[in-house]
Protein backbone atom coordinates (compact mmCIF):
# COMPACT_ATOMS: atom_id res chain seq x y z
CA UNK A 1 0.00 0.00 0.00
CA UNK A 2 1.25 3.22 -0.97
CA UNK A 3 -0.54 6.69 0.62
CA UNK A 4 0.64 9.79 -0.89
CA UNK A 5 -0.12 13.13 -1.30
CA UNK A 6 -0.46 14.50 -4.74
CA UNK A 7 2.13 16.40 -7.18
CA UNK A 8 2.82 19.84 -7.31
CA UNK A 9 -0.33 22.22 -7.57
CA UNK A 10 -0.78 26.07 -7.58
CA UNK A 11 -1.50 28.07 -4.48
CA UNK A 12 -5.17 27.16 -2.81
CA UNK A 13 -5.81 30.89 -2.07
CA UNK A 14 -4.39 34.25 -2.96
CA UNK A 15 -5.95 36.27 -0.27
CA UNK A 16 -5.92 40.35 0.01
CA UNK A 17 -3.68 39.27 3.46
CA UNK A 18 -0.80 37.59 1.03
CA UNK A 19 -0.40 40.91 -0.91
CA UNK A 20 -0.52 43.07 2.35
CA UNK A 21 2.68 41.00 3.92
CA UNK A 22 4.58 42.09 0.92
CA UNK A 23 4.95 44.83 -1.42
CA UNK A 24 5.88 42.13 -3.99
CA UNK A 25 3.97 40.85 -6.95
CA UNK A 26 2.83 36.98 -6.06
CA UNK A 27 4.46 34.87 -9.32
CA UNK A 28 1.50 33.61 -11.90
CA UNK A 29 0.90 29.99 -12.10
CA UNK A 30 -0.38 28.35 -15.06
CA UNK A 31 -3.40 26.88 -13.87
CA UNK A 32 -5.81 27.45 -11.63
CA UNK A 33 -6.16 27.87 -7.75
CA UNK A 34 -4.89 24.40 -5.85
CA UNK A 35 -4.93 22.69 -9.24
CA UNK A 36 -1.75 20.28 -10.29
CA UNK A 37 0.07 22.04 -12.74
CA UNK A 38 1.37 19.94 -16.03
CA UNK A 39 4.97 19.66 -13.89
CA UNK A 40 3.30 18.32 -11.44
CA UNK A 41 2.19 15.70 -13.45
CA UNK A 42 5.01 15.28 -15.12
CA UNK A 43 6.43 14.46 -11.68
CA UNK A 44 4.03 11.90 -10.61
CA UNK A 45 4.43 9.97 -13.68
CA UNK A 46 8.50 9.46 -13.09
CA UNK A 47 7.16 8.48 -9.32
CA UNK A 48 4.62 5.75 -10.79
CA UNK A 49 7.58 4.52 -13.16
CA UNK A 50 9.72 4.42 -10.41
CA UNK A 51 7.24 2.02 -8.38
CA UNK A 52 6.71 -0.28 -11.18
CA UNK A 53 10.21 -0.76 -11.49
CA UNK A 54 10.12 -1.39 -7.43
CA UNK A 55 7.24 -3.78 -8.01
CA UNK A 56 8.81 -5.59 -10.76
CA UNK A 57 11.88 -6.30 -8.92
CA UNK A 58 9.64 -7.32 -5.95
CA UNK A 59 7.84 -10.17 -8.25
CA UNK A 60 5.29 -7.86 -7.66
CA UNK A 61 4.14 -6.77 -11.73
CA UNK A 62 5.93 -7.83 -14.61
CA UNK A 63 8.21 -5.70 -16.76
CA UNK A 64 6.22 -5.37 -19.52
CA UNK A 65 2.25 -5.30 -20.41
CA UNK A 66 -0.52 -4.22 -18.31
CA UNK A 67 -1.64 -5.47 -14.66
CA UNK A 68 -3.98 -8.10 -14.31
CA UNK A 69 -7.56 -7.03 -13.24
CA UNK A 70 -7.34 -6.96 -9.33
CA UNK A 71 -3.33 -6.30 -9.74
CA UNK A 72 -3.24 -2.41 -8.80
CA UNK A 73 -6.04 -0.16 -7.05
CA UNK A 74 -5.55 3.75 -7.41
CA UNK A 75 -7.99 5.75 -4.98
CA UNK A 76 -8.20 9.40 -4.89
CA UNK A 77 -10.07 11.79 -3.00
CA UNK A 78 -12.31 14.44 -5.00
CA UNK A 79 -9.88 17.27 -5.48
CA UNK A 80 -8.80 17.99 -9.19
CA UNK A 81 -5.68 17.96 -8.06
CA UNK A 82 -6.43 14.79 -6.22
CA UNK A 83 -7.63 13.12 -9.06
CA UNK A 84 -5.57 14.20 -11.79
CA UNK A 85 -2.02 12.90 -9.55
CA UNK A 86 -4.07 9.28 -9.44
CA UNK A 87 -4.12 9.62 -13.21
CA UNK A 88 -0.07 10.58 -13.65
CA UNK A 89 0.65 8.09 -11.04
CA UNK A 90 -0.95 5.34 -13.16
CA UNK A 91 0.08 6.75 -16.19
CA UNK A 92 3.66 5.94 -15.23
CA UNK A 93 3.09 2.76 -13.26
CA UNK A 94 1.62 1.38 -16.61
CA UNK A 95 1.77 3.75 -19.50
CA UNK A 96 -1.13 2.94 -22.13
CA UNK A 97 -3.15 0.40 -20.15
CA UNK A 98 -6.75 1.64 -18.80
CA UNK A 99 -6.25 1.64 -14.78
CA UNK A 100 -8.85 3.36 -13.07
CA UNK A 101 -8.47 6.07 -10.96
CA UNK A 102 -11.82 5.93 -8.01
CA UNK A 103 -12.94 8.39 -6.42
CA UNK A 104 -15.90 9.15 -5.28
CA UNK A 105 -19.11 9.48 -8.01
CA UNK A 106 -19.89 12.84 -6.30
CA UNK A 107 -17.24 15.12 -6.45
CA UNK A 108 -18.69 18.24 -4.94
CA UNK A 109 -19.21 16.36 -1.02
CA UNK A 110 -16.26 15.41 0.67
CA UNK A 111 -15.17 11.67 0.76
CA UNK A 112 -15.55 9.68 4.11
CA UNK A 113 -12.42 7.80 3.20
CA UNK A 114 -10.19 11.15 3.13
CA UNK A 115 -11.99 13.36 5.36
CA UNK A 116 -13.70 11.14 8.13
CA UNK A 117 -13.98 14.43 10.98
CA UNK A 118 -15.57 16.64 7.98
CA UNK A 119 -18.56 14.48 7.47
CA UNK A 120 -19.11 12.93 10.92
CA UNK A 121 -17.49 9.56 10.65
CA UNK A 122 -15.53 10.48 13.95
CA UNK A 123 -15.53 13.23 15.80
CA UNK A 124 -12.65 14.97 18.17
CA UNK A 125 -12.97 15.35 21.86
CA UNK A 126 -12.18 19.32 22.09
CA UNK A 127 -11.03 19.35 25.71
CA UNK A 128 -8.56 16.77 25.34
CA UNK A 129 -7.19 17.46 22.18
CA UNK A 130 -7.05 21.10 23.22
CA UNK A 131 -4.87 19.83 25.99
CA UNK A 132 -2.81 18.12 23.60
CA UNK A 133 -1.88 20.76 21.48
CA UNK A 134 -1.49 22.74 24.11
CA UNK A 135 0.97 20.98 26.06
CA UNK A 136 3.37 19.85 22.73
CA UNK A 137 3.48 23.27 21.53
CA UNK A 138 4.88 24.24 25.09
CA UNK A 139 2.05 25.42 26.97
CA UNK A 140 0.59 28.16 24.99
CA UNK A 141 0.52 29.02 21.55
CA UNK A 142 2.35 32.38 22.60
CA UNK A 143 4.77 30.09 23.49
CA UNK A 144 4.32 27.90 20.39
CA UNK A 145 5.08 31.29 18.49
CA UNK A 146 7.74 32.63 20.90
CA UNK A 147 10.14 29.65 20.20
CA UNK A 148 10.13 30.38 16.52
CA UNK A 149 11.04 34.02 16.59
CA UNK A 150 13.98 33.55 14.34
CA UNK A 151 12.05 31.75 11.74
CA UNK A 152 9.19 34.11 11.82
CA UNK A 153 12.06 37.15 11.11
CA UNK A 154 13.59 34.92 8.56
CA UNK A 155 10.21 34.66 6.58
CA UNK A 156 9.40 38.68 7.18
CA UNK A 157 13.42 38.79 5.32
CA UNK A 158 12.13 36.86 2.63
CA UNK A 159 8.87 38.48 2.44
CA UNK A 160 10.18 42.42 2.45
CA UNK A 161 7.64 42.28 5.43
CA UNK A 162 9.65 46.27 6.39
CA UNK A 163 8.02 47.47 3.24
CA UNK A 164 4.75 45.98 3.18
CA UNK A 165 1.32 47.77 3.16
CA UNK A 166 0.77 45.99 6.46
CA UNK A 167 3.64 47.14 8.41
CA UNK A 168 4.17 50.57 7.10
CA UNK A 169 0.78 50.48 8.36
CA UNK A 170 0.80 49.74 11.65
CA UNK A 171 4.28 51.92 12.22
CA UNK A 172 2.00 55.18 11.28
CA UNK A 173 0.33 53.87 14.40
CA UNK A 174 3.29 53.62 16.55
CA UNK A 175 2.83 49.58 16.77
CA UNK A 176 5.25 46.90 16.57
CA UNK A 177 5.94 45.65 12.99
CA UNK A 178 6.33 41.72 13.64
CA UNK A 179 4.20 39.20 11.83
CA UNK A 180 3.41 37.85 15.15
CA UNK A 181 2.20 40.66 17.36
CA UNK A 182 0.55 42.18 14.05
CA UNK A 183 -1.13 38.39 13.58
CA UNK A 184 -1.83 36.81 16.95
CA UNK A 185 -2.57 33.47 16.33
CA UNK A 186 -4.93 31.13 17.89
CA UNK A 187 -5.64 27.27 18.59
CA UNK A 188 -9.27 26.73 17.49
CA UNK A 189 -10.60 23.23 17.91
CA UNK A 190 -13.80 22.11 17.06
CA UNK A 191 -15.54 18.55 16.56
CA UNK A 192 -14.79 17.69 13.15
CA UNK A 193 -11.66 20.69 12.85
CA UNK A 194 -8.51 21.65 14.32
CA UNK A 195 -6.84 25.44 12.74
CA UNK A 196 -3.96 28.26 14.38
CA UNK A 197 -4.82 31.44 13.09
CA UNK A 198 -2.56 34.26 13.03
CA UNK A 199 0.57 34.10 11.74
CA UNK A 200 1.22 30.60 12.10
CA UNK A 201 -0.95 29.36 9.94
CA UNK A 202 -0.21 32.56 7.35
CA UNK A 203 3.38 31.38 7.74
CA UNK A 204 2.56 27.91 7.23
CA UNK A 205 1.17 28.52 4.12
CA UNK A 206 3.49 31.09 2.61
CA UNK A 207 6.62 28.85 3.19
CA UNK A 208 4.63 25.82 1.28
CA UNK A 209 4.39 27.95 -1.56
CA UNK A 210 7.62 29.30 -1.95
CA UNK A 211 8.41 25.45 -1.77
CA UNK A 212 5.95 24.75 -4.42
CA UNK A 213 7.30 27.44 -6.22
CA UNK A 214 10.72 25.72 -6.01
CA UNK A 215 9.35 22.30 -7.05
CA UNK A 216 7.53 23.85 -9.87
CA UNK A 217 10.98 25.32 -11.32
CA UNK A 218 9.96 28.68 -10.93
CA UNK A 219 13.49 30.65 -11.34
CA UNK A 220 13.84 32.82 -8.10
CA UNK A 221 11.46 31.00 -5.26
CA UNK A 222 10.36 33.63 -2.81
CA UNK A 223 11.34 36.53 -5.04
CA UNK A 224 15.27 35.40 -4.87
CA UNK A 225 15.97 35.88 -1.70
CA UNK A 226 16.18 32.37 -0.51
CA UNK A 227 19.21 30.63 -1.21
CA UNK A 228 20.81 28.05 0.96
CA UNK A 229 19.54 24.99 2.28
CA UNK A 230 19.48 26.91 6.01
CA UNK A 231 17.42 29.18 4.23
CA UNK A 232 14.74 26.70 3.64
CA UNK A 233 15.24 24.58 6.63
CA UNK A 234 14.34 27.65 8.86
CA UNK A 235 11.05 28.32 6.70
CA UNK A 236 9.90 25.06 6.38
CA UNK A 237 10.06 24.84 10.20
CA UNK A 238 7.31 26.93 10.00
CA UNK A 239 5.49 24.87 7.46
CA UNK A 240 6.21 21.64 9.39
CA UNK A 241 5.50 23.00 12.61
CA UNK A 242 1.64 23.31 12.12
CA UNK A 243 1.26 19.89 11.54
CA UNK A 244 3.60 17.85 14.22
CA UNK A 245 1.36 18.82 17.25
Amino acid sequence: MIVSRHGVRAPTKATQLMQDVTPDAWPTWPVKLGWLTPRGGELIAYLGHYQRQRLVADGLLTKKGCPQPGQVAIIADVDERTRKTGEAFAAGLAPDCAITVHTQADTSSPDPLFNPLKTGVCQLDNANVTDAILSRAGGSIADFTGHRQTAFRELERVLNFPQSNLCLNREKQDESCSLTQALPSELKVSADNVSLTGAVSLASMLTEIFLLQQAQGMPEPGWGRITDSHQWNTLLSLHNAQFIY
